[in-house]
């Protein structure tokens, strides 16, 4: 360390590590997150209309989705994004897998909307629709999970995951 220099507050890879990794053994994330091994799936999809009218019915199709998903216990919380005029994004938190695979199985409004999104998110210079969808497994918690009603801690200690307790904020109204 260089004399006179602040030593850095960012967690550190063990000296074990090659340079720029970050070891799956650590017990935080890169972003310094507490390391948990959970079987909680995010799905995120970025939808890029072709134009600007198609985000109010973009948002209705989301709607009608998640009031059709209401009995899908594995599906934790569902948000729909606004990134600018012509884009939109849903999240979307799942218990496992499995509540992914029910929610797909049973709700018929979901397969109306994906079928339509594929016509309104076209691009003819590319010859395909611009849909950009990822998941991804749960596995770093920030000590800031208060999200209103939303207690992702009672399903991973189900899971048998334990996560540092925090006091709930009340969800305004």
């Amino acid at each position: 360390m260089d004399a006179g220099r602040p030593r850095s507050t960012e967690p550190q890879p063990p000296e074990s590590s090659p340079p720029g990794a970050w070891p799956d053994s650590a017990p935080v994330t890169g972003a310094h997150y507490e390391r948990v091994d959970s079987r909680v799936a995010c799905v995120f999809t970025r939808f890029r209309l072709r134009h600007v009218w198609s985000l109010p019915f973009f948002y209705l199709a989301f709607r009608r989705v998640r009031r059709h998903s209401a009995g899908i216990e594995g599906l934790l919380r569902a948000s729909f994004l606004i990134e600018g005029p012509r884009t939109c994004c849903t999240l979307s938190i799942w218990r496992d897998d499995r509540a992914i695979i029910d929610f797909s199985t049973h709700v018929r409004a979901h397969i109306d909307a994906a079928n339509w999104a594929f016509g309104a998110t076209f691009r003819r210079d590319a010859q395909r629709p611009e849909i950009f969808s990822v998941q991804w497994r749960l596995w770093g918690l920030s000590n800031n999970l208060n999200w209103g009603r939303f207690d992702l801690r009672s399903v991973l200690a189900q899971q048998g995951v334990q996560a540092q307790p925090l006091d709930v904020l009340e969800e305004t109204p």
